[in-house]
């Protein structure tokens, strides 16, 4: 993957708002209660976790699950799937 590219998605990752989850998770329905994104969005900055490394991307996983449920996690990891494949990254 492009360094740059990678670069990138690492620090949107790290200053991502809570309204922006909140909009991202409407968008791909995935329902989602402001504290939630809020507790989401304090994980993202306090952990330095690359989700292109799939040990990493477990973790961010099972944290998800453990703020919101398996079902919310499970669907939130298939759009991330879908979204690298659609845009040629290799995971």
């Amino acid at each position: 993957m492009n360094f740059i590219v990678h670069k990138l998605v690492l620090n949107k990752l790290k200053h991502l708002t809570v309204d922006e989850i909140l909009e991202q998770s409407q968008a791909y329905q995935v329902h989602l209660t402001p504290l939630q994104a809020s507790q989401i969005v304090q994980f993202l900055r306090q952990n330095k976790l690359d989700p292109f490394k799939e040990s990493d991307r477990l973790q961010m996983l099972k944290a998800l699950a453990q703020i919101t449920d398996t079902q919310t996690a499970q669907k939130t990891h298939q759009i991330f799937l879908q979204l690298a494949k659609e845009h040629g990254i290799q995971l």
